[in-house]
Order: structure tokens, then C-alpha cells, then sequence
């Protein structure tokens, strides 16, 4: 099976920009050994809706909590995401919030995010971001297939060389 990394297409026809942010954020993580802090760009869960939470005010700033703080607000949305997922230092939740203006293809990027790893791709599924690198989308070549058959653009495919060197 093919994959590709996919990223905004060069494309004169869509101006689009869009200035937002996710209505609620995990904190990061603050070490208290070292002091060092950290959270995670990428991981997003647009459709949790925290407007009658009870922890909502808590999530709406970026900072860094100290690590049972952390681990309690993690808790304390879990229940809201869907079984086994992942929720680093720095998750997005909420739909985005913000200004867009211009022309949109058929797929807008927010950010052209690079692959960097190859390791454990699924066979199981056509769209989706890798656990160690969140910031990157992969499709398979079906997926592929499916965008180019339905004419829509705004995003290219570059294949991902696989660990064994086949394409």
C-alpha cells in the first residue's frame, strides 16, 4: 500500500487565511525537577464541546500546570473523546475561533507541517496523523484516489518512502 504526506497544494486560485485558535486548550506540562515545560502542536478534538464544563475557565489560556494538574484536567475531559485518544500536553478542543477571509479550496492547511518519521503506518484506515509526529497528515493511496476521482484540490501528495525502501 502507498502512502502520502499531505500538504497545501500551490494553487493561484485560493487566497484563503484564516487567523484562529481552538476555544479550549490542555495545558502543557511544567517538570519540577528541571523546571523545563512542554505541550504538543497537532492533536486536536474540534467537536468537544466544554461550554458547560465545570474545568472550561481552566482550559481557555495556554500555560504550563504542574503534572498532577495536568493529570487531573486530562481526567477530567476524557470521558468527552472517544475511547483511546490521545491527549498530550497541549491537545486542542473546541472548534476554532477566529477570523478567515479570502477564496478556500476544497481542503485548507493551517500550518505545512513535515514529516519527519515513516515507522508504523496503518493499513486500517485512509486519513490520518502519526501518533509520534501529530503535526503530520497521511492518506493512503486510496484516499489519494478518492480526492483527485472527486476533482478537488488545494492539497498535493507526496509519497512516503516505507522502512523497507518500496514504494
Amino acid at each position: 500500500m502507498r502512502f502520502y504526506v499531505l500538504r497545501k497544494a500551490p494553487d493561484k486560485g485560493t487566497t484563503g487565511d484564516m487567523q484562529a485558535v481552538s476555544k479550549w486548550t490542555r495545558p502543557g506540562v511544567k517538570c519540577p525537577m528541571c523546571g523545563a515545560t512542554w505541550a504538543e502542536a497537532g492533536v486536536s478534538y474540534p467537536c468537544v464541546d466544554l461550554s458547560n464544563h465545570p474545568q472550561a475557565a481552566k482550559l481557555t489560556q495556554p500555560r504550563a500546570e504542574p503534572i498532577e494538574e495536568f493529570e487531573r484536567l486530562r481526567e477530567c475531559v476524557r470521558p468527552l473523546l472517544p475511547a483511546g485518544a490521545l491527549l498530550p500536553p497541549g491537545t486542542s478542543l473546541g472548534p476554532s475561533v477566529g477570523t478567515a477571509q479570502g477564496e478556500f479550496g476544497a481542503f485548507f492547511f493551517e500550518q505545512p507541517w513535515i514529516l519527519l518519521d515513516t515507522a508504523s503506518l496503518p493499513h486500517h484506515t485512509d486519513l490520518f496523523r502519526l501518533a509520534s509526529f501529530s503535526t503530520v497528515l497521511v492518506g493512503t493511496e486510496r484516499f489519494k484516489e478518492a480526492v483527485q476521482g472527486l476533482g478537488l484540490g488545494g492539497i498535493a501528495f507526496h509519497e512516503v518512502l516505507q522502512s523497507d525502501g518500496a514504494r
